[in-house]
């Protein structure tokens, strides 16, 4: 009995001990399956799916991980798909922007902002946002937000005049009432603020054009009112001073209007094959008079035979007599004035050169705007109303060609460059 009882023990024991086995590999392979899939999801992969035949409470496990790793999975990637899209943004923009941490430590910066500050993005990260800019109105600026205080205002960047920034400032929100940091984003206003003052010189200086000749007209009026015993002589010297300024005042509103229709498109090119040789002695002839009394010496060099340009003969005849003119105007008695043409690139070239007073190096970059003088007393004793170089540069580029001026204190050359003509 004792023996059969004990080998009964025995066998139950081994019969239990070889269940408990296969049945704690049962139930440890699919957690070591799970614990494999957990440990590469934490690597970044997400592909691996854990299979779930069975359906006890491990196989709802599996399938729980199984949809979490594929949730996640699909975040990542919409995460990534935004990153690659703000990246995009962030290149494409031409302003420039900056990411700020509470503490002011630079997250990130686009490539217009590194162009701005000169620098690249991998020297800025980690520094302090008034190691990256020592621009002490805007590092007050930048303090103030961080403290929840100011959103926008108007910097100057660079040395010099140097470039004009409307700062615009954004907190990041990080939960609810929680700030993570600072979005500043600058956008360059240079181009505006220029305008906005060539918009308020010409005013100024339309108004202050217009009001010289009312002026004297009005009191040569108020002069024949008020005395009709002037005499017939004084009378007549009166009459003519009025018709004078009335003939200014009549070509600077000429030249405004045909300004005007220049730049707005209003005035259509004929465009044909244009001789430039024939056009310039034409354009000699009618300046014959003013060059015969400041006994001029005037040398055209054709450059052998030049091509035609692309354009409308009257308009270019326009171009041409403005820059002679003012060549006449300002080069003294007994000077010489050179034109030159050449061909160079499929563009046909003329250089006006003249011995006169020159222009200023400050000046050049001025010289085409309107209404501007280098010497306005001088302009304005010559009969000059401001015009003529800006009416040149607008009609040379509806023609699709450039003008620039030169000059070395004394003399000027100004050059014309024109396509020229296929046909």
């Amino acid at each position: 009995l004792r023996k059969s009882v004990g080998l009964a023990l025995a066998l139950a024991f081994l019969l239990s001990v070889g269940l408990s086995y296969l049945l704690a590999r049962h139930i440890t392979r699919p957690l070591a399956r799970m614990l494999e899939a957990a440990r590469r999801m934490v690597g970044g992969e997400f592909k691996q799916r854990i299979a779930a035949g069975s359906n006890d409470e491990l196989s709802d496990l599996a399938r729980a991980l199984n949809q979490m790793a594929g949730s996640i999975e699909e975040k990542i990637e919409a995460l990534k798909q935004d990153r690659t899209k703000m990246a995009a943004t962030l290149i494409a923009m031409q302003e420039g922007v900056m990411v700020l941490t509470v503490d002011g430590t630079l997250r990130l910066t686009n490539p217009a902002m590194e162009r701005m500050i000169g620098r690249q993005g991998s020297e800025l990260t980690g520094q302090s946002y008034w190691e990256v800019v020592r621009q002490p109105k805007l590092n007050e600026f930048i303090s103030q937000a961080l403290s929840g205080g100011g959103q926008t205002t108007e910097i100057s960047l660079g040395s010099g005049p140097g470039r004009i920034f409307q700062v615009y400032a954004s907190s990041l929100a990080e939960g609810q009432d929680r700030a993570a940091g600072l979005v500043l984003v600058f956008h360059d206003i240079t181009e505006l603020r220029r305008l906005e003052q060539v918009r308020k010189d010409f005013v100024a200086n339309v108004s202050h054009e217009l009001r010289t000749p009312i002026t004297a007209i009005k009191g040569y009026v108020e002069a024949l009112r008020d005395d009709p015993k002037v005499d017939l002589q004084q009378r007549q010297r009166f009459l003519e001073i009025i018709e004078t300024h009335t003939d200014r005042l009549n070509v600077i509103i000429t030249d405004l209007l045909l300004l005007s229709k220049i730049e707005s498109g209003q005035i259509p090119l004929q465009q044909h094959p244009v001789e430039l040789v024939p056009l310039l002695h034409r354009t000699l002839g009618l300046l014959s008079h003013q060059i015969h009394l400041k006994q001029h010496k005037i040398v055209l060099n054709d450059g052998g035979a030049v091509p035609p340009v692309l354009g409308d003969e009257e308009r270019l005849g326009q171009i041409f007599s403005n820059l002679l003119d003012n060549a006449i105007k300002y080069t003294p008695d007994q000077g010489a004035i050179t034109i030159t043409l050449g061909e160079q690139s499929g563009n046909i070239d003329v250089h006006i050169d003249d011995t006169g007073i020159g222009i200023p190096l400050t000046d050049l970059p001025r010289i085409f705007e309107r209404f501007y003088r280098v010497d306005k007393a001088r302009s304005r004793e010559l009969g000059g109303t401001g015009l003529g170089l800006a009416i040149v540069k607008h009609l040379v580029e509806a023609h699709g060609g450039t003008v620039t001026a030169e000059s070395r204190g004394k003399g000027t050359r100004f050059t014309v460059k024109l396509p020229a003509s296929s046909n």
